[in-house]
C-alpha cells in the first residue's frame, strides 16, 4: 500500500513557478482525476464524437491570445473577417479567463469537430499534425489564471488519452518564425516536462 502511494505521488508533477512578483499557486499537472471539474460529460462526449484517425495528431501546441479578453466566438469572427481564414477559428480549443467565457471554460472549435488542420502555426506541415489550444490572456504582462491551468491540465490529459502520447509544446518552441507566445510568464518548460516525461 505504501509503495502504491509513493508511485502515485512520484507520477504527479507539481507546478510552482516564480517570475518577479508573479507567483503561480501549486497546480498539479498530469494527475489522475476521479471526477472532471472543467471537462463535463457533455464536453467529453463532444470531444469523443470527432472521428480521429490513428496517428492523426503528433503535437498539442499551447498559445495565449495576447488579449485581455476573448472567447472562441470572438476569435472565430476575427479570424474569418480580419485574417480572412476560410475555416475561421485557428485553434481547436479555447480556454476562457472569465471575460467573454467562463474562467477555465473549455470551448471546442469546429476544427476539432471536423478534424481539420489548425491555422495556429506558421508552417502548413505543422498545422496538419498539431492540435492548437489557446488560453485567453496576455501572458507577457500577466500570469495564467489557476482555473485556466487546471482546465488545460484536464484537456491535455484527456487528449493524450484519446490521441496517444502526443508531444505537448508551446507556440514559441515549435513555430518556424520566432514568437514570444504564449508569453514570458507562461512556464512552458515545466508544463512540457509534466506531459512529455
Amino acid at each position: 500500500m505504501a509503495k502504491t502511494k509513493a508511485k502515485a505521488k512520484a507520477k504527479t508533477k507539481i507546478l510552482t513557478v516564480s517570475k518577479s512578483s508573479i507567483s503561480y499557486t501549486r497546480v498539479r499537472l498530469g494527475k489522475k482525476r476521479p471526477k472532471w471539474k472543467y471537462l463535463s460529460s457533455a464536453l467529453r462526449r463532444q470531444i469523443d464524437a470527432a472521428q480521429i484517425a490513428k496517428g492523426r495528431w503528433r503535437y498539442i501546441v499551447i498559445h495565449n491570445s495576447a488579449t485581455s479578453r476573448g472567447s472562441a466566438k470572438a476569435f472565430d469572427r476575427y479570424h474569418r473577417e480580419v485574417k480572412k481564414m476560410r475555416n475561421g477559428l485557428a485553434y481547436h480549443f479555447v480556454i476562457g479567463n472569465g471575460s467573454y467565457s467562463g474562467d477555465g471554460e473549455v470551448e471546442i472549435g469546429s476544427r476539432w469537430s471536423k478534424q481539420q488542420q489548425g491555422g495556429h502555426l506558421k508552417s502548413l506541415a505543422q498545422n496538419r499534425v498539431a492540435i492548437g489550444i489557446c488560453l485567453v490572456g496576455d501572458f507577457d504582462s500577466s500570469r495564467v489564471r489557476d482555473h485556466q491551468f487546471e482546465a488545460l491540465d484536464e484537456l491535455v490529459t484527456y487528449l493524450q488519452a484519446k490521441c496517444g502520447k502526443i508531444v505537448v509544446t508551446t507556440h514559441r518552441r515549435i513555430n518556424v518564425v520566432p514568437t514570444s507566445c504564449p508569453g514570458r510568464y507562461f512556464p512552458d518548460k515545466k508544463v512540457m516536462a509534466a506531459y512529455n516525461g
